[in-house]
């Protein structure tokens, strides 16, 4: 259900999934329509958990309470000043963790997961509520604190506090108390008895990927490469701030990927520009790559720099598919999980649990469609033609295998099933695409010298696909 917003206005309705839509999902679409349906879901959520944080403060009491009900109050009045600009800062990725540890710390004893959070049990409220002043230009005043003498303003970026210099700040301990003042003539910060326009700090912004203004893009505040936001993907190995070299490599890749996207992959295009909203850039494994999504980042993606263009709209697709998959399951419950239980993965050399087979699974059948479209494109020949068959074919294989195995295990919920059983019927479609027997062959042995080398190292799972 979709409640009030910030500022009081109701608007209660249901967030309908039809049976068209639900379908068009399954099989690993759902177009811009879909992807603004699952945006809006989860916005509702983020309003959900956003009301539950400020409750919490009010029972926690004390200063945490009172700074708790500023911050709301600012935040209210901003978003009746900018309903777009606030709700965009809402949906930012980094503010779903951000609150979700806040109101963990405010509702169990002992329980914050990080130092920033033991510091300020409600800071997520008050960063945001910053980042909304400063957005809006709201003549307003946010109270927030310090942590590695830096604050930050989810969605906009962060204003450091040097300790040496040519203009040093003083002593500023973790938890020093600083106020953020919004205006028409410019946003302020007082700190450590000084008061300094934000355009004159130490500012590090969120450098654009895709302007919101792009004509694929029809939701959200663009696209942005987010190297700041610690929230913004709880993996390791975050680069820290990019230099302005590194910055200029990844909007090159970018903007290529973006391009290959609209010219043979509109769909995921039009999707990808609904849901993304940041990219978080990642070290790596030397020759190597990785990246991840994570269920509380809802449109966000950690990875490594892809190579080319091509490695980009390709990473872009897949991941994409766990953003997607990520909100309907906060819509549905698609699965019947039993502790401890683990399977094979025909893409992963450790054995994984039902949900992460079932998200790899819709990943994978996302990253076939996605060489099946490039194969259709009618301009691969050669050596790249073959490569391009090899991965089709066995991204189609291992995710019709992996979906076997999800309708084998006894693990899904009747609804999951209907979901399941959407993914095999578009990967049996896919099963009757010809691949030429060359690659085929390639394919299967790729395959099989995976499986061998599993069942060497974990042992045979069953026919079910369970292992032990």
């Amino acid at each position: 259900m979709s409640g009030s917003d910030v500022a009081g206005r109701s608007a209660i309705k249901p967030h309908v999934v039809t049976a068209a839509m639900f379908a068009r999902l399954a099989a690993g679409g759902g177009g811009a329509e879909g992807a603004r349906l699952l945006v809006d879901a989860d916005y509702s959520r983020r309003l959900a958990t956003l009301r539950a944080v400020r409750d919490a403060t009010a029972r926690y009491g004390g200063d945490v309470e009172r700074r708790s009900e500023e911050a709301w109050s600012a935040l209210a009045a901003a978003q009746c000043r900018s309903p777009a600009v606030v709700r965009a800062l809402i949906a930012y990725p980094s503010i779903g963790p951000a609150l979700l540890r806040s109101l963990h710390a405010l509702t169990a004893p002992g329980g914050a997961s990080d130092a920033r959070t033991v510091l300020d049990p409600g800071h997520a409220l008050a960063a945001l509520a910053a980042a909304a002043v400063v957005a809006t230009g709201l003549p307003a005043r946010v109270g927030v604190t310090l942590y590695d003498r830096r604050i930050g303003l989810p969605g906009l970026g962060a204003v450091g506090f040097p300790g040496s210099g040519s203009d040093p700040f003083p002593e500023l301990p973790d938890g020093t108390w600083a106020a953020v003042e919004g205006g028409p003539s410019g946003a302020r910060i007082t700190v450590g008895g000084r008061r300094v326009a934000l355009s004159a700090a130490p500012w590090q912004g969120l450098r654009v990927l895709v302007p919101a203004a792009d004509p694929t893009v029809s939701t959200g505040g663009g696209l942005v490469l987010d190297d700041i936001d610690p929230y913004c993907a709880p993996v390791g190995g975050r680069c820290g701030r990019l230099s302005d070299a590194a910055w200029h490599r990844w909007r090159q890749v970018s903007d290529g990927g973006w391009e290959l996207l609209r010219a043979e992959h509109a769909e995921v295009a039009a999707e990808a520009a609904v849901v993304l909203r940041a990219l978080v850039p990642l070290t790596g494994p030397p020759g190597g790559s990785r990246s991840g999504s994570s269920k509380e980042t809802f449109g966000a993606t950690a990875l490594t720099m892809p190579a080319t263009a091509h490695d980009m709209a390709l990473a872009l697709s897949h991941e994409l598919q766990h953003n997607k998959l990520s909100a309907l399951l906060h819509l549905f419950d698609l699965l019947a999980e039993r502790p401890g239980e683990l399977f094979y993965a025909p893409w992963r050399e450790d054995p994984r649990p039902l949900i992460g087979l079932l998200h790899g699974a819709y990943a994978h059948l996302g990253v076939a469609r996605f060489w099946h479209r490039r194969l259709s494109c009618g301009r691969l020949e050669g050596a790249a033609r073959h490569e391009a068959e090899v991965r089709f074919a066995r991204w189609r294989d291992g995710a019709a295998e992996a979906v076997g195995t999800l309708l084998t295990c006894g693990r899904l919920t009747d609804i999951g099933v209907r979901f399941v059983t959407g993914m095999r019927d578009a990967l049996d479609a896919l099963g009757r695409v010809p691949v030429r027997p060359a690659a085929a062959a390639e394919s299967a042995a790729v395959a099989a010298e995976h499986r061998r080398r599993w069942d060497a190292r974990h042992g045979a799972p069953t026919r079910a696909g369970l292992l032990g």
